[in-house]
C-alpha cells in the first residue's frame, strides 16, 4: 500500500513529469528526423544537384555561349551537329567520346531508340544514369534545337554514399544538440517554475500549520504575483491570528477577574441565606441588597467595556487637562476626602475619547478603592511620539498583597482588580500600553499613549 502511494506521488512529481515529457519530445523529434532523412532529404538532395543542369538549359535557349554556361553552372554541354545522320551505335560512340573529352568516364551510358525518337519530335528528355563502379550518378537533359543535339549533364555523388560519410557526425551533432536543448529546457523550467512552486508549497505548508513567520521569497514572474497574493493572505491571517489570540486572552482575563469579583458577593449572599435557614436572628437584607447592587454594577461595567472595545475607534482632539478635571469633580462627589495631585505637561491628544475615558476611569477608580493615603499622584509628559501618564498611590496596608498574577504577552496583571484588566485592554485598543509595578508600599501604573497629531 505504501509502495503504491509512493509510486503515485513519484508519477505526479513535477521533476518526473518534466523528464518524462522531455524524453517523449526528444524521441518523437528523433523519429521525425529519421523519417525526414529517408523520405524527404534524398529528394531534396537530388533536386538541388539537378538544378544547375536545368538552369544551364534555360541559359542555352537564350543563345549564351556554351563555354560560359559550363563555367557558370559547373556542368558539361555536348553539341552534336547533324545528329540524324548517325545510327544508334555511332551516335552513342560520338556522345561517349565527347563526354570523355570533358573528363567524365561513364561505364553505363546509352541513348536508346526511344530517346532518339522523342528528340526527333523535339521533346526534351532527362535521364539519371547510375554508375555502379564510380559510385556516382550522371544526370542529363537532352534536347534538339536547329537540327543540333544538345546534352547537358553533371555527375552527382550518390545520396547513400554522401550520407554514409556524414551520418555519424550528423547523428552525433544532432544528439548533442538535442541533449543540450533538453538540459537547457530542464534547467530553465526547474528554475522558473518547479523551484518556485516547491517554495510556494513549503510556504503554504507553513501557513497550514499556522506558522506565519516564513521567509519571503522574491519571484519575478507570474508565480511571483501569486506568491505576493499569498504573502498578503499570510499577513492578513497573521493579523487575524494575533487578534484572535488577544481576544482569547481578554476573555480569559475577564473570566478570571469577573469570577473573582463575583465570588465575594455570592459568598456573602449564601452566608445570609444559610443564616436564615438556621433560624439566626440577623438582619441580612441590607447586606443582600448591597451585594446585589455590586453584582449589577459589575455586569453593567462589563457590558460597557464589551461595547467600547468592540466598536471602531473614532479619533478626535482631546484636551487631557479638561478630561482629568471632569473625573476629579466626579470622584470628589463620591469621596470628598480623596485628593488628586496633578502635574501634567499640556497636550492635546488625537485619539478615541470614549476608550481613553475607559482607561482613566478604571485607573482612578482602582486607586480610589485601594489607596492607603487617600491620594493619587498623576504626572504626564511627552516622550517622543508618545505621551506617558504615571499614576502613583500608596497601597492600603490592610489589603493582602497582590496575588494570582497572570502573565500576558507584555506584562503582569493582578487578577484581583477588574479595573486594571479593563484599562489594559482599552489601552491596547488605543495603540498604547500599561506598565504596572509595585515599589515597597506604592503601586505605580504607567500609561503610554500615541499622540498622533
Amino acid at each position: 500500500m505504501e509502495w503504491d502511494i509512493a509510486l503515485k506521488i513519484f508519477r505526479k512529481n513535477l521533476n518526473t513529469l518534466l523528464i518524462t515529457r522531455i524524453s517523449v519530445i526528444f524521441s518523437l523529434t528523433f523519429i521525425l528526423v529519421w523519417l525526414f532523412h529517408f523520405f524527404v532529404l534524398p529528394y531534396y538532395y537530388y533536386w538541388e544537384m539537378e538544378k544547375p543542369v536545368k538552369q544551364g538549359r534555360e541559359r542555352l535557349t537564350k543563345n549564351i555561349k556554351i563555354s560560359k554556361i559550363e563555367k557558370k553552372q559547373g556542368i558539361i554541354i555536348i553539341e552534336v551537329k547533324n545528329y540524324q545522320e548517325y545510327n544508334e551505335n555511332s551516335f552513342n560512340q560520338e556522345l561517349q567520346w565527347q563526354i570523355a573529352k570533358k573528363g567524365i568516364k561513364l561505364n553505363d551510358f546509352w541513348v536508346d531508340q526511344k530517346t532518339i525518337a522523342n528528340l526527333k519530335r523535339n521533346k526534351k528528355t532527362q535521364r539519371l544514369y547510375q554508375q555502379k563502379q564510380q559510385k556516382i550518378s550522371f544526370y542529363t537533359i537532352m534536347h534538339v534545337s536547329n537540327k543540333r543535339f544538345y546534352l547537358l549533364g553533371t555527375s552527382i555523388v550518390r545520396y547513400q554514399d554522401v550520407i554514409a560519410v556524414i551520418l555519424p557526425l550528423y547523428l552525433g551533432v544532432l544528439l548533442l544538440l538535442f541533449l543540450l536543448i533538453a538540459w537547457v529546457m530542464y534547467y530553465l523550467i526547474r528554475k522558473q517554475f518547479i523551484y518556485p512552486i516547491q517554495r510556494l508549497d513549503k510556504f503554504l505548508s507553513e501557513i497550514t500549520y499556522l506558522n506565519f513567520e516564513g521567509e519571503d521569497t522574491l519571484i519575478e514572474n507570474e508565480l511571483g504575483i501569486l506568491m505576493d497574493r499569498i504573502r498578503q493572505m499570510r499577513m492578513a491571517l497573521k493579523e487575524y491570528q494575533h487578534e484572535w489570540l488577544t481576544y482569547n486572552k481578554q476573555l480569559k482575563n475577564f473570566a478570571s477577574t469577573l469570577s473573582h469579583e463575583l465570588k465575594t458577593p455570592l459568598s456573602i449572599m449564601q452566608l445570609a441565606i444559610d443564616g436564615q435557614k438556621m433560624g439566626l436572628d440577623t438582619d441580612t437584607l441590607p447586606d443582600l441588597s448591597l451585594q446585589i447592587e455590586k453584582m449589577n454594577h459589575l455586569i453593567d461595567q462589563m457590558l460597557t467595556v464589551s461595547y467600547e472595545l468592540r466598536k471602531d475607534a473614532i479619533k478626535e482632539k482631546v484636551e487631557l487637562e479638561k478630561k482629568f478635571e471632569q473625573f476629579i469633580l466626579q470622584y470628589q462627589l463620591i469621596d470628598p476626602a480623596f485628593k488628586f495631585k496633578l502635574d501634567l505637561e499640556k497636550i492635546n491628544l488625537f485619539t478615541d475619547k470614549h476608550t481613553l475615558s475607559l482607561v482613566l476611569n478604571n485607573l482612578i477608580s482602582n486607586a480610589l478603592k485601594y489607596s492607603g493615603d487617600q491620594q493619587l499622584n498623576v504626572t504626564g509628559k511627552k516622550s517622543g511620539e508618545n505621551y506617558v501618564l504615571t499614576f502613583s498611590n500608596a497601597i492600603n496596608s490592610s489589603l493582602k498583597p497582590l496575588k494570582q498574577v497572570e502573565k500576558t504577552a507584555k506584562q503582569k496583571i493582578t487578577a484581583s482588580h477588574l479595573g486594571l484588566i479593563i484599562a489594559q485592554e482599552a489601552a491596547e485598543k488605543l495603540g498604547g500600553k500599561l506598565n504596572l509595578k509595585q515599589e515597597r508600599q506604592n503601586f505605580i501604573v504607567k500609561f503610554t499613549i500615541p499622540i498622533e497629531r
